[in-house]
C-alpha cells in the first residue's frame, strides 16, 4: 500500500473571489458593498478563520473605509466545492436584488479529496452514475447493530464463498479473517465487491448499550489533539485507549485514534478505526470516520485503497444513497489512483463553472487566487482561466503558510481590488 500525495489533503486549497465593477470604480466612488467569504477550512495555517475575516475587513475598510465594506464569514469545514456552491446558493440568492455591491470571496478544492459528498449527484448530472436502491427495506431501518451484522455477513459470505470453509457469522470475528487473502474474489460472489484484505473489527456489536449521549467532554478532547499537534503520540495514544473505553459510542475519538495511526504510518489499523467509528454512528452524515475513510480510499493504493471500496460497496447495499461519500467512493470503482485525482479535479471545474455561472448572472465578476504554495496547481489555475478571459487570478505562490498567512492573503487580495 502506497500513498501518493497526500500533501494533497492539506495544501489543495483555491481562494476564488467574485467582485462587482469595483475594479473600475476610484475610492471616492465606491458605494457601501458586502464581501461574503466562501471556504472549505476553519483554518489557515496556525489562525482562524475568523483572523481572516477580520484582515479582509481590515485591508478593504483601510482602502475604502469599514461604512462602506462589510465581509460576511460563511465558511464551513470540510466541505466539499458542491456544498459549498449550494451554500452560496442560499446566501446569496436574494443579492441580485441588492442595492449594494456584493462580492464573495471563496476558497474550496481541497476537502474534495476526502470528502466525496456531491461527487456521486455530479457524475449523475453529466450522465456517468445511476443512483441504486438499497438491498433491502434497510434504509429505513436506523437500527445500528443491525446493520453491522448485515455487514458482517457480506464480509463473511465473500470470504467463504472464496476459501469454502467456515461456520457461518462467527467466522468473519475470529483472529484469521481479520487479515484476509489478498486474492481477488470469484464470480461466485457480487461482481461489485473486491476481496478485502483489510476488515473492521466490528467493535460495534461488543458494546452492549449505545449511548449517543455519552461523548468525551471537549476539555478531554482538546488535550488529546494538543497532543498529537506536539508529536506527543505516546500521550495521545494512551488518553484515545482510556476514552475508547470509556466512550466506545462516539465515533469522533475512532475518527482521532484512526488519524494518529496515520501520523505513525500504520495505515492498515488506521483504516479499522474508521470502518468501526463509522459502524458506530452509520446514520450521522458529519461522522468525521467518513473523511478518514475518504482519505484512506483517495490518498493510497493497492490493498487499503480496495479494502475501503469494499467496506463502501458492502453498506452502500444497506443504506442505498443516503450517505454521498459512500455514494461516491462506490462510483469510484474500477478507477486507478491518477483517474481518482483526475476525476476529482473535473468535478471542482464543473464545481468552479457553476459558480462562475452563479456570478454571471449577478453580474459579478470572477477572481480566483491560489492558496499559499500552490505552485504545483498552475494547470488546473490555467483549466480555471479558460473558462473566461475576465477571471482574475491572484497569486499566493510565495505566500508562506505561518501565523501571517490570513493577513497576506487578505492583503494580496485587497491589492487586486482597486
Amino acid at each position: 500500500m502506497k500513498a501518493k500525495n497526500v500533501s494533497l489533503i492539506l495544501a489543495f486549497f483555491y481562494l476564488l473571489s467574485f467582485s462587482g465593477d469595483l475594479f473600475s470604480q476610484s475610492r471616492n466612488d465606491i458605494t457601501k458593498c458586502e464581501v461574503f467569504y466562501f471556504g472549505d477550512n476553519a483554518v489557515l495555517g496556525t489562525r482562524k478563520t475568523n483572523d481572516y475575516v477580520a484582515e479582509l475587513q481590515k485591508n478593504l475598510s483601510a482602502k475604502f473605509s469599514s461604512e462602506k465594506i462589510s465581509v460576511i464569514n460563511c465558511a464551513y469545514l470540510n466541505f466539499s466545492t458542491s456544498q459549498i456552491y449550494e451554500a452560496a446558493l442560499t446566501f446569496l440568492n436574494n443579492e441580485s436584488d441588492s442595492k449594494n455591491k456584493v462580492y464573495a470571496i471563496f476558497m474550496g478544492g481541497a476537502s474534495n479529496f476526502y470528502n466525496l459528498t456531491g461527487y456521486s449527484s455530479y457524475l449523475q448530472k453529466i450522465g456517468k452514475y445511476k443512483p441504486q436502491a438499497s438491498k433491502s427495506d434497510f434504509a429505513n431501518n436506523r437500527s445500528t447493530k443491525k446493520l453491522a451484522k448485515l455487514i458482517a455477513k457480506e464480509y463473511n459470505d465473500n470470504f467463504l464463498a472464496k476459501t469454502k470453509e467456515g461456520n457461518g457469522l462467527n467466522q468473519i470475528f475470529s483472529t484469521a479473517t481479520h487479515f484476509l487473502s489478498n486474492k481477488k474474489h470469484s464470480n461466485e460472489v457480487d461482481s461489485q465487491a473486491q476481496f478485502a484484505q483489510i476488515t473492521p473489527r466490528f467493535t460495534i456489536l461488543s458494546i452492549n448499550n449505545i449511548d449517543r449521549s455519552s461523548i468525551i467532554p471537549d476539555s478531554q478532547y482538546s488535550k488529546i489533539w494538543d497532543a498529537i499537534n506536539l508529536g506527543d503520540f505516546n500521550s495521545a495514544d494512551r488518553m484515545l485507549n482510556e476514552s475508547l473505553v470509556k466512550y466506545p459510542s462516539d465515533s469522533k475519538l475512532y475518527y482521532s485514534k484512526g488519524t494518529l495511526l496515520l501520523f505513525q504510518n500504520k495505515e492498515s489499523e488506521a483504516l479499522r478505526f474508521f470502518e468501526d467509528g463509522i459502524l458506530v454512528d452509520p446514520f450521522n452524515a458529519a461522522n468525521l470516520c467518513y473523511k478518514g475513510l475518504g482519505v484512506v480510499f483517495i490518498s493510497y493504493e493497492g490493498d487499503i485503497s480496495d479494502s475501503a471500496l469494499t467496506f463502501s460497496l458492502f453498506l452502500k447495499e444497506y443504506i442505498g444513497e443516503q450517505n454521498g461519500q459512500i455514494s461516491s467512493i462506490a462510483a469510484m470503482k474500477g478507477l486507478d489512483h491518477s483517474d481518482k485525482i483526475a476525476s476529482i479535479k473535473e468535478w471542482i471545474l464543473y464545481d468552479v463553472n457553476r459558480l462562475y455561472a452563479l456570478c454571471k448572472r449577478k453580474n459579478i465578476e470572477f477572481i480566483i487566487s491560489d492558496y499559499p504554495r500552490s505552485q504545483d496547481f498552475g494547470k488546473l489555475l490555467e483549466e480555471f482561466k479558460r473558462i473566461s478571459n475576465n477571471i482574475l487570478i491572484a497569486d499566493n505562490s510565495n505566500v508562506q503558510i505561518d501565523d501571517n498567512v490570513s493577513k497576506n492573503l487578505a492583503q494580496n487580495i485587497a491589492k487586486i481590488i482597486r
